[in-house]
């Protein structure tokens, strides 16, 4: 589990407030994308996002994450190799456009997946791009509630 405190540094040198960043987040740049998400298979993201604060991850991000790299120690006996490490995010907070910003549009229940190519800025429902990210952001998510189905009896 990540914190600001973990990723967000001023701008200007110094370490993180949390009150100065709630008044002022266009003060902090965050560090996420080069410092943490390098080592992430796999990114649940449900922070709370505003205009003016600082993205996890921008499109340029994404690119260099998703860019095929030759990395001995990623690789495991016995599993194929990956291109690259980052093979999908969760975005809870579904904000498009926002913390993730590559994440533009919002998935569905009925298709909560999609492919994020950052070579071509794309997103696809196929899984046929190996260098792709799956991306799941479904907007609704916590509204969804399960139907009871057969006899109450």
């Amino acid at each position: 589990m990540v914190s600001r405190s973990d990723h967000v540094i001023r701008k200007e040198g110094g370490i993180y407030d949390r009150e100065e960043f709630e008044e002022h987040p266009e003060r902090y740049v965050s560090k996420f994308a080069s410092e943490i998400a390098p080592y992430a298979t796999l990114i649940i993201n449900g922070v709370y996002w505003e205009h003016n604060s600082p993205r996890l991850i921008t499109i340029p991000d994404a690119k260099y994450l998703l860019t095929p790299t030759v990395n001995k120690s990623l690789e495991v006996p016995g599993c194929p190799s990956l291109p690259h490490r980052l093979m999908g995010i969760c975005d809870i907070s579904a904000d498009p456009g926002g913390s993730i910003e590559f994440m533009t549009e919002c998935t569905t229940i009925d298709k909560p997946f999609t492919i994020y190519d950052a070579d071509f800025h794309h997103h696809t429902e196929s899984f046929n791009n190996p260098s792709g990210c799956l991306v799941c952001s479904i907007d609704n998510m916590p509204a969804q509630m399960p139907i009871q189905v057969g006899n109450t009896d």
